[in-house]
């Protein structure tokens, strides 16, 4: 085991998981401590197995302690899409397809959380399987599947909920389309009619908004805009973001006399590259770090919208849908690296925009407060961390880090890059912090955990810092408002 390795592992096992409740939480933690000994003493790559565990069942039950409380209705089906995390690593990793089905197909028949969670696992494996890896697209469905397990348990109060739920559930429709025109549909795929199944979903997620807000989701919306106290506010924060996004177009458009300049700094291509993606990651910062603690409800609104529509543009690049796939298509992969290439989804934009949501929905789902760091996790981390440590690391970095392609350098500016900005906005009072050394320990393990992970830091990266960051202000006793 190298030591990359077992940094990673370190790093995931120190998570403060709290107490531990019940048969179910007992049978969780037996099956994710029980490897333990098999990663330290087995050599690759046997010792892989248990990297799925880490990362499955390991982070997971930990931001389960740290958000969801024991007495919450999403408590036992949650856990149990945990459980079916385990079953998939343990498919995944036996040497027979016939002993994998027959256990898949065991596990299927114990309870329809599982079998939801399985079957929604088997879906993206085998349409849209070749454009994730195992842990990515595993993390994804259960991500999927707790959304729409949120949805059955929503009241008609909770309106951020309904909107992720109905969010959720259009992509489960678009998986569905991409499942039936990839056997049936071929050519035919890039003809008008294949614009039917959005607007199908969309109705029916209007439909299905009416039925749980009592309200024209139209007229919810010109309310939360127009008519409550807060919407002088809002106005002015999605002014903030049309004025940020309006300028990146004016930079897009100019880009290729900026690349010709860029050239004569950056030492390859590549480079050139890696840079106009940080662009965007600098964009979220401009427009997410000052706004996202003045009206949380409005960011998670807005994330909610933003995923749908992401959505939709994804669903019509894919399939190249007349007249304005390829147009997207040929925009889009002007910014793709490799990861991008392995299938047939662009999920560069993609993770962008779930890193930076995913810690806002999270914290909103767990009862923090309007000023609680966690919100501004996601921006950290990708917008100022990772954007840093990838063109300090590339253009300056000299000391690797062993058994990675990642560099001390780089490191130590992700760190910084954290670190900065989490201490002013603590001293400006702008967000509230249990104590400064929460910012530095956060900053720190953050760093780590960039520095040695194998998996996508866009996606996994937030949530691995926003229980780290929870877990801290749980054990220094800083008030919070009660849990779901």
């Amino acid at each position: 085991m190298n030591f990359a390795e077992c940094l990673e592992l370190t790093l995931i096992l120190a998570l403060p998981f709290g107490p531990v409740h019940g048969l179910l939480d007992q049978i969780l933690f037996g099956l994710f401590y029980s490897p333990l000994i098999l990663y330290f003493c087995l050599p690759r790559p046997q010792n892989r197995v248990f990297e799925y565990f880490l990362w499955l069942v390991s982070l997971p039950t930990a931001a389960l302690q740290a958000s969801v409380s024991h007495s919450s209705p999403l408590n036992v089906p949650l856990k149990l899409i945990v459980v079916g995390n385990v079953v998939q690593s343990i498919c995944h990793c036996l040497p027979s397809a016939a002993i994998a089905e027959f256990v898949w197909c065991q596990f299927r028949q114990l309870h329809p959380v599982l079998a939801f969670h399985l079957q929604l696992c088997r879906v993206f494996h085998d349409y849209v399987g070749s454009s994730f890896s195992f842990v990515e697209r595993t993390t994804l469905s259960a991500l999927l599947s707790a959304l729409a397990l949120g949805g059955v348990f929503a009241t008609s109060s909770d309106s951020l909920l309904t909107i992720l739920n109905c969010t959720t559930n259009v992509f489960l429709a678009f998986l569905l389309v991409w499942t039936f025109a990839a056997e049936k549909l071929g050519s035919v795929s890039q003809s008008y009619a294949m614009y039917a199944p959005p607007i199908l979903a969309l109705g029916s997620s209007c439909l299905w908004l009416s039925f749980q807000l009592h309200i024209n989701p139209a007229i919810w919306l010109k309310q939360v805009l127009l008519e409550q106290p807060e919407s002088a506010l809002r106005l002015r924060i999605l002014c903030w973001w049309i004025a940020c996004l309006f300028i990146a177009g004016l930079l897009v458009s100019v880009r290729s006399i900026l690349a010709i300049k860029l050239r004569c700094l950056l030492p390859n291509q590549e480079a050139v590259l890696n840079f106009h993606r940080k662009l965007y990651h600098g964009l979220v910062v401009v427009m997410f770090l000052p706004t996202l603690s003045l009206d949380p409800f409005l960011a998670h609104l807005s994330f909610s919208l933003a995923a749908l529509g992401f959505q939709v543009v994804e669903y019509v690049r894919a399939y190249r849908i007349a007249p304005f796939g390829a147009i997207i298509h040929d925009f889009l992969w002007q910014f793709t690296d490799r990861r991008d290439h392995k299938g047939t989804l662009i999920i560069s934009h993609l993770y962008l925009l779930l890193g930076c949501a995913l810690p806002v929905w999270l914290s909103l789902a767990a009862g923090s407060s309007a000023r609680s760091i966690d919100l501004l996790l996601g921006v950290l981390c990708l917008g100022c961390g990772d954007a840093m440590a990838s063109l300090v690391g590339k253009r300056f970095g000299r000391i690797r880090i062993r058994h990675t392609s990642k560099t001390v350098e780089g490191t130590l500016a992700f760190m910084l890059a954290v670190l900065v900005p989490l201490l002013l906005l603590s001293f400006f009072e702008h967000v509230q912090t249990p104590y400064w050394l929460h910012s530095v320990l956060l900053s720190f393990a953050a760093a780590l955990m960039e520095s040695v992970s194998r998996q996508n830091d866009n996606l996994l990266l937030p949530i691995y810092c926003w229980t780290v960051s929870r877990a801290f202000t749980r054990t220094s006793g800083c008030p919070e408002r009660s849990s779901r």
